[in-house]
């Protein structure tokens, strides 16, 4: 027997009526009744807890019942099924059923009489919620940021959890692909981000919007470095507006690490302060193209999904970023009050893969690899089984790359039998759109700098280059 539910009706907040349309609960539930061909539109998108009164809940619930075993919905049928759910009382009975359809008019504006009692019942699990925050922020005890990110994740879960219909008949998505297709051959729309690197956007035609990408090392394999290139070169080439969430490094460090990488001027020297004045206006005019780029920076240290999905969010609908990379995804925190590491970065991973399909853009995460590859004989490759805490990080991605320097260990051929001095193996081992492959880039250690082996680099900007005249394409 279903647990009878609490027939008291919140009827205010602070002395303020709570938000409600109960007439469109009866004329909902009517129409449900009357015409059956109303049920599936209604049920996709509300579910018992979204009605204001019990009698409602438990009304529709058993219309739901009813509706998932294949059974029909009519005046005789809807009270019996309160019955055996143990909600006949609560519902009002068959008199109070049968006064619903009395109410309907038409049926024909169902769908949207719906949306409308979601919105209300959203906009009452947002007063309660902020309520319950209002509380815990008065109470000395609380984490005040804790508190904040748990309440910014609860409201997204919230608007997440709904019940609109994704489903979509195949004939739609054809047409919708067709027109995708034609607008990218035509130029209108990247088929991706592009990726910087010749070879890998050759093989990978960019970042694919919504994809979930891990790029992973041991240490010193150059995995910060590595990113600041994704992340700069799509901004000075295509405009493109990118984002670094940096856990790790601060965002003096950061800018360090770049204003080196296009001056030309060792990033050791810069932080051991064996620099001049004329090195600071060389640097400065050489970078001056900096200011100008569309890329964001957040240092913020053990962010948690909930603060990565608030600004990321931000990020996007504000400054129009197309691209994200965490530095790095152990450095995450989870909101999991319980559970080991393993099961807290499987949390975090499955949350970014879900948030780069809600923002509709490729997120790259850094990982680290384990101990595993020291031990490996050879050329101690990376393999997907050396991702830390690897539960579901090779599940949720859609690409894992792998940074390998073979002259880090001693190793003077690269897989493809070259000389490995100055060079770096960029190994894609998953690839859900395609073929695994390595490919091969330049790698400078004096400024930790990758770069294009099939361009003319390494060569810094020069001094006098602008933003606008960078326009060749990556």
């Amino acid at each position: 027997m279903r647990k009878k539910a609490n027939n008291i009706i919140p009827t205010s907040i602070d002395g303020k009526m709570q938000p409600q349309a109960v007439e469109l609960e009866e004329i909902v539930l009517g129409a449900m009744i009357l015409e059956n061909e109303q049920l599936e539109a209604v049920i996709t998108i509300l579910k018992p807890e979204n009605f204001y009164k019990p009698s409602h809940q438990s009304i529709y619930r058993a219309i739901t019942d009813l509706f998932n075993s294949s059974n029909p919905v009519d005046l005789r049928t809807v009270p019996e099924q309160c019955r055996k759910n143990g909600e006949y009382d609560i519902a009002g009975g068959h008199y109070y059923i049968s006064t619903l359809t009395d109410r309907v008019a038409s049926s024909a504006n169902c769908e949207y009489h719906a949306r409308i009692i979601l919105q209300k019942y959203l906009a009452r699990e947002s007063i309660r919620l902020s309520t319950e925050n209002i509380q815990n922020l008065y109470n000395d005890e609380t984490d005040i940021e804790e508190e904040i990110e748990s309440d910014i994740s609860k409201k997204t879960a919230l608007i997440n959890n709904d019940n609109s219909d994704n489903n979509y008949q195949i004939g739609e998505v054809n047409k919708a692909g067709l027109i995708l297709l034609d607008k990218i051959r035509c130029g209108e729309v990247e088929s991706g981000i592009h990726i910087g690197f010749l070879g890998l956007q050759r093989k990978l035609g960019g970042w694919h919007y919504s994809d979930f990408i891990i790029i992973a090392a041991r240490p010193a394999m150059g995995k910060t470095a590595f990113a600041l290139q994704l992340i700069i070169k799509p901004a000075i080439t295509h405009k493109i507006p990118t984002a670094i969430f940096s856990l790790e490094m601060s965002k003096e460090q950061l800018i360090i690490r770049i204003q080196s990488d296009y001056s030309y001027y060792p990033a050791e020297r810069l932080r051991t302060g064996e620099i001049t004045n004329d090195v600071i206006n060389s640097i400065s005019k050489s970078t001056e193209f900096l200011d100008k780029l569309p890329v964001y920076i957040n240092d913020k240290a053990a962010i948690t999904v909930s603060y990565l999905r608030a600004k990321a969010k931000k990020l996007c609908k504000k400054q129009g970023v197309k691209l994200i990379v965490i530095d790095y995804l152990q450095l995450m925190k989870s909101e999991l009050k319980q559970g080991n590491r393993e099961q807290e970065i499987s949390y975090i991973s499955s949350s970014l893969k879900s948030l780069s399909k809600e923002l509709n853009i490729p997120i790259i995460a850094l990982s680290q690899l384990s101990r595993e590859v020291e031990k490996r004989g050879g050329g101690k490759r990376p393999q997907l089984s050396d991702l830390r805490e690897s539960g579901s990080l090779e599940q949720d991605t859609d690409i894992v790359g792998f940074i390998h320097r073979p002259e880090y260990y001693d190793i003077n051929e690269l897989v493809n039998g070259e000389p490995s001095a100055g060079r770096a193996e960029i190994i894609i081992a998953k690839n859900r759109h395609g073929a695994t492959f390595t490919s091969i880039i330049g790698f400078e250690a004096a400024n930790v700098r990758f770069y294009d082996l099939e361009r003319s680099e390494p060569a810094p900007l020069l001094p006098n280059t602008s933003f606008e005249t960078q326009t060749e394409p990556f």
